[in-house]
């Protein structure tokens, strides 16, 4: 029976719930919330988690059709608050609306790295201490980079006041040159780009081969001095 009623669960969704962050969140705490309010109202776990997968598509459902008057029940303030005119059913409602807002106002934990300021967030490390390079390369800046992107990057690359100016890729000419090589799916973290330059470099310690920049300017061609020699 339980294996029955928990197939609820793997009935189809349209395609931006299932991948909604928000709904992994809650999707977490939907097991968790059926046992918990079973033992508060006295119903069974099972059933009690069913009802709340149910609640959880509807609410998801109206969140983004943006009914946000669905997400409560709006039968009295006496059930609206819990007291003592809510059913159980209004009840879990509720309970499971509550947990729903909350994991929503939580997804900026979720976001993605921060580089519009040195240094960025996540796997990036300063180029200048994974292989000897000056800190700052004039024209370029001061770069960071996941190691595991090398040699393509994206380089991040910043002023002298550690703000972004733009995003770098280090293209091998061997492999422009190839055929069969491709470089598909290249991250783009930095934000709206102004402009783009290309250009060769004969290779430097971290890409050594010759190979072509590939510089996504974040900042207009005035601000390209920021990176200047001084």
């Amino acid at each position: 029976m339980k294996v029955k009623e928990r197939s609820f669960e793997r009935q189809p969704f349209p395609d931006l719930i299932h991948r909604s962050k928000t709904n992994d969140l809650i999707t977490g705490a939907t097991g968790n919330l059926g046992l918990s309010l079973g033992k508060v109202l006295g119903r069974n776990h099972s059933t009690c988690w069913s009802r709340v997968v149910a609640y959880r598509n509807d609410w998801l459902r109206n969140a983004l059709a943006g009914n946000l008057l669905e997400l409560f029940p709006s039968n009295g303030d006496a059930r609206a608050t819990g007291g003592s005119g809510a059913s159980p059913e209004d009840a879990m409602r509720i309970a499971f609306a509550t947990l729903a807002l909350a994991a929503a106002f939580s997804l900026p934990a979720l976001a993605a790295d921060q580089v519009e300021k040195a240094p960025p967030t996540g796997a990036y490390k300063k180029v200048s201490e994974l292989v000897k390079i000056p800190d700052f390369l004039p024209g370029l800046g001061q770069l960071y980079v996941d190691p595991k992107t090398l040699p393509a990057g994206p380089f991040l690359a910043y002023d002298r006041e550690g703000r972004l100016v733009s995003t770098v890729y280090m293209l091998p000419i061997e492999d422009l040159s190839n055929k069969d090589k491709r470089f598909d799916d290249l991250a783009a973290p930095g934000s709206k780009v102004d402009h783009v330059d290309v250009y060769f470099n004969a290779g430097h310690p971290g890409v050594e081969k010759p190979h072509a920049h590939v510089v996504l300017w974040h900042v207009p061609k005035a601000d390209e001095q920021r990176v200047a020699a001084k």
